[in-house]
């Protein structure tokens, strides 16, 4: 089982590489009995998935591809497959560390990412990354935990032929760090002593809120707190609660 190339291309741009790519290992899933259902497509875009895609330290985001139920698709039997542009590499580079199975460990690349949104495509988003999924993904030599796959020694021999066919990705990627934007504006609220000796009015009577608002750091810094319409008073800057942060998986399909 393998890909066999009539003749190698040079591709000018990741697009072109991708949807080559793409091709090679419908290929190689088909040879292994995993065929593409009949009457249905596979799209593939270089494009980040969403937000998750481009949050991360190491510019690399979080979620590096995802596949998207033909429904997404005006045809109807177009099921549309993305991978990061933030790849800079056909097969991952080596973490330098063993997998339980013996593997080398890697970072993503394009083909075991475009692998991994393949199979959802061929299951069509039946079943998640449990069940067939799983038993696809191992049979091509995906590595790793089925929602954060790699390239797994097997899948690197597989695909050998597939990538002297394809020649040097087209890429250097994209380093891509986003902080999450600080909270623009500042929470203000009354703080005025009240008989039950808790602070701040509460318009409402019930004693469940206090009178509080959000406004700019600008109008804070020119005009300082506002009065509360309640009691008079000047009103005073309060922290926010803070949220702690997500942690999400490498794969988000």
């Amino acid at each position: 089982m393998g890909y066999s190339p009539i003749h190698a291309q040079v591709h000018d741009t990741p697009e072109s590489y991708i949807a080559a790519a793409t091709d090679g290992l419908l290929t190689i899933l088909a040879e292994a009995g995993f065929p593409m259902p009949e009457g249905y497509t596979v799209a593939p875009h270089l494009s980040f998935s969403h937000k998750r895609a481009w949050l991360g330290k190491s510019g690399k985001g979080s979620v590096v591809g995802m596949a998207y139920h033909e429904t997404s698709s005006p045809e109807g039997n177009v099921r549309h497959i993305t991978v990061s542009p933030a790849l800079a590499h056909a097969i991952g580079p080596k973490t330098g560390r063993k997998d339980t199975l013996g593997n080398d460990e890697r970072e993503p690349g394009v083909l075991d990412v475009l692998a991994h949104e393949i199979v959802h495509a061929i299951d069509g988003n039946k079943n998640g990354h449990k069940g067939p999924f799983v038993e696809m993904i191992r049979t091509i030599g995906l590595a790793g935990k089925p929602t954060a796959t790699y390239a797994g020694d097997r899948f690197v021999a597989l695909t050998a032929r597939l990538r002297e066919s394809l020649g040097e990705y087209p890429h250097k990627g994209m380093n891509v760090v986003h902080k999450p934007q600080a909270t623009r504006l500042v929470k203000v609220a009354c703080c005025t002593p009240q008989e039950d000796g808790t602070r701040g009015c509460d318009p409402s009577g019930e004693g469940k809120d206090v009178y509080n608002l959000n406004m700019t750091a600008k109008w804070l810094e020119a005009a300082g707190t506002p009065i509360c319409p309640c009691c008079g008073e000047r009103m005073q800057v309060v922290a926010r609660k803070t949220r702690k942060p997500k942690v999400t998986a490498p794969h988000g399909a």
